[in-house]
């Protein structure tokens, strides 16, 4: 009876060896699935990091956009300007027209008052008063 128990003992004993090899296995198993999760943990990061900087950019692209339309404004309102003054100079072309009417005006009247003078100065002249 002793060796039966003796030979029991001994599958056990294997049996215990068999399953401290499989929970070895298993152990190095977890110690793997540890590893990889690490690197798909530091992958992570490196990925925020990566969208960080891709949102960093986007922000430079938003303030560049910006100071452009910024720029386009300032544009407009010298375009703007520029409108004004070409319509300021176009009165103050049109008044040097209405000048220059005035003035021929001006230069018919005293035409005419020239004439009229010679007539008289002609009338004077046929009744013998004239010089």
């Amino acid at each position: 009876m002793r060796g039966v128990l003796w030979e029991q003992s001994g599958a056990l004993r294997e049996q215990e060896g068999v399953l401290w090899e499989h929970s070895g296995a298993l152990r190095k198993q977890k110690r793997v699935i540890w590893e990889q999760s690490g690197a798909l943990r530091e992958q992570e990061g490196v990925l925020w990091e990566q969208s960080g900087a891709l949102r960093e950019q986007e922000g430079v692209l938003w303030e560049q956009s910006g100071a452009l339309r910024e720029q386009e404004g300032v544009l407009w309102e010298q375009r703007g300007a520029l409108r004004e003054q070409k319509g300021v100079l176009w009165k103050q072309r049109g008044l040097l027209r209405d000048q220059e009417v005035v003035q021929q005006k001006q230069g018919g009247v005293l035409q005419k008052q020239e004439g009229v003078l010679q007539k008289a100065e002609g009338v004077l002249w046929a009744m013998g008063t004239g010089r």
